[in-house]
C-alpha cells in the first residue's frame, strides 16, 4: 500500500490526485450568511490539517488525521473504499472441479482474492469488452490432492499433499509485454487464503482473468 500526502496548490479550480486517478473539483464555498466572505477548500480544510503516520508496512497503514471534521475524515474513507482503482479477478473459467464446492461458490471465493499489482500500469477494459494485454491479467490454477503423507500433522491427523487449495497456487501468465511492465511480478496479497478443502483424487483447475475497477462497482475492488 503506497500512501502519499498530497498538497493542493492554488493553481486553478481543478486538481487531480494522479496517484489514484481521482479528480477533485475545488470551487469556492460560501458560508451560510449572504454577506459573509467566501473561502475555498484549501483554506478551510487544509489550514489545520495534520497527518501523522503511526504504523506503515507493505500491507497496513495506521495514521491519525487531526484538525478536520469527522465528516471530512469519513469522506476520505469512502473515497478510498469506492473511488481508488484496484485490480481484482473478474472472470473465471473452471476446467476441473471435483471438490464438494459448487462452481458458482468457488468462482465467488476466487473473485475476492486481493491481487498485488500496480493498477496505474493497467488500463480499464474498453467499451468493446475486447481483452488485451493492456487491460487484462491472466492467472492459472491447478491443484490436486494426492494420497500421500505431506509430512504435516494437525490435531493428531496426518495431512495429505495439497489437501488445502490455497491462493498461493495461482500462477501469473504474462501476456504481451507484461513481464517488462510488471517486473516485480503479480501475485495474491496473501498466499494462505483457503479456496477449498480437498481429499485424495479431488482436483481444481481454472483460468482467471483480472481487470481494473472501482469499489463502488463491486466490493472486491475495495
Amino acid at each position: 500500500l503506497n500512501v502519499h500526502f498530497i498538497s493542493i496548490h492554488d493553481d486553478g479550480n481543478f486538481h487531480s490526485l494522479s496517484d489514484h486517478q481521482i479528480p477533485i473539483l475545488d470551487p469556492p464555498l460560501k458560508k451560510s450568511t449572504e454577506n459573509s466572505e467566501t473561502y475555498n477548500i484549501s483554506n478551510s480544510v487544509l489550514k489545520n490539517l495534520r497527518f501523522e503516520i503511526i504504523k506503515l508496512t507493505d500491507d497496513e497503514i495506521k495514521f491519525d488525521l487531526i484538525g478536520v471534521d469527522a465528516s471530512i475524515a469519513n469522506a476520505l474513507r469512502r473515497i478510498m473504499l469506492a473511488e481508488v482503482p484496484t485490480i481484482a479477478i473478474e472472470n473465471v473459467w473452471i476446467a476441473i472441479n471435483s471438490s464438494i464446492i459448487q462452481d458458482e461458490v468457488l468462482a465467488h471465493r476466487i473473485g475476492l482474492i486481493p491481487i498485488r499489482a500496480d493498477p496505474s500500469k493497467l488500463d480499464f477494459l474498453g467499451a468493446d469488452n475486447e481483452e488485451t494485454d493492456k487491460d487484462t491479467i491472466v492467472f492459472h490454477f491447478d491443484v490436486e490432492c494426492l494420497n500421500q503423507f505431506s509430512g504435516e500433522v494437525k490435531n493428531g491427523r496426518k495431512c495429505f499433499v495439497n489437501e488445502m487449495a490455497l491462493s498461493g497456487a495461482l500462477t501469473w501468465l504474462p501476456q504481451g509485454n507484461q513481464a517488462s511492465v510488471f517486473p516485480e511480478g503479480i501475485r495474491p496479497v496473501h498466499d494462505d487464503i483457503v479456496l477449498a478443502k480437498l481429499r485424495p483424487g479431488q482436483r481444481i483447475e481454472f483460468e482467471a482473468h483480472c481487470r481494473k475497477g472501482f469499489g463502488k462497482d463491486h466490493t472486491k475492488f475495495s
